[in-house]
């Protein structure tokens, strides 16, 4: 397994988050080499639940389904994924999901943070090429899932709602909710973009207020009394084998921007404790 390509290609660095693994990268298509990376590794497994933190849902259906037919037939390696990723998905980053499902690669993913929900039902849920079942949900941020009727509270919906709360490993147990134990491994991955405000042209890293409301602010809805999207996000990182971070420069606004952005989620959900070699 060999990803210093990677390393020139795409800004990859190596770090840890407590005791597990952290990958820093520019573009998130590039995701799909580490995904692949991590399951050689068996931080994940193969396939595995992919949970993304994203402006955007990043679940177009790829232009090039002969080429991850012919990936998937041969194995995807680390040489064929930086390949495809090079020569064959978009630069814009939008279809890199649907591929690694193709790929065998994540069997559901639950995207958190997306303002255009333009994916109708058919394409969220969908057979691969081999006939394997995925399914794409779309959510808000956990801070605004986590009060009345939001899709990580409601017991109202919860036939709905199971299938995401099944990917999450999110339960509820005598009207409350907690995650659930020994529940597999899963990749997480953040597009820096998810904390930027769109504004009449600008791109504006999200101030304080907005991390305070959204992630810090416990609820105070009777289901999920005293979470915040920072204890779930905490919850969440508890069954991760991996923690990828795409700063995407270009949809934050410059390099300045999404320097900030990583410094700013570093010490508002992680508390300092992202650490780069």
């Amino acid at each position: 397994m060999d990803l210093s390509r990677l390393e020139h290609m795409d800004g990859l660095h190596f770090g840890t988050l407590r005791d597990f693994p952290l990958r820093l990268h520019n573009d998130h298509r590039w995701t799909l080499p580490l995904i692949a990376a991590a399951q050689e590794q068996q931080y994940v497994p193969r396939p595995c639940h992919l949970i993304v933190f994203d402006r955007h849902h990043d679940a177009l259906t790829p232009n090039c389904l002969p080429e991850l037919q012919r990936i998937r037939a041969e194995g995807p390696t680390i040489d064929r994924l930086i390949s495809l990723c090079e020569k064959h998905l978009r630069v814009l980053d939008d279809d890199w999901i649907k591929a690694a499902m193709e790929l065998g690669l994540v069997e559901h993913a639950v995207v958190f943070g997306v303002e255009e929900r333009d994916l109708r039902d058919d394409e969220m849920r969908f057979n691969d090429h081999r006939g394997g079942y995925h399914r794409i949900i779309l959510s808000s941020l956990p801070g605004e899932s986590l009060g009345y009727q939001g899709n990580l509270s409601d017991l109202a919906r919860s036939e709905e709602l199971r299938e995401l709360w099944d990917i999450l490993g999110w339960q509820a147990v005598d009207g409350k909710f907690s995650f659930t134990n020994g529940r597999p491994k899963t990749f997480v991955t953040i597009d820096l973009d998810c904390f930027v405000i769109s504004w009449r042209g600008y791109l504006l890293p999200w101030p304080e207020e907005v991390y305070m409301k959204t992630f810090l602010s416990a609820s105070t809805y009777g289901p999920t009394h005293g979470w915040s999207g920072k204890k779930f996000m905490d919850g969440l990182l508890t069954s991760a084998g991996v923690l990828d971070i795409a700063r995407e420069p270009d949809c934050c606004g410059g390099s300045e921007k999404a320097d900030k952005i990583l410094s700013d989620i570093d010490q508002c959900l992680f508390d300092g404790n992202l650490a780069f070699g």
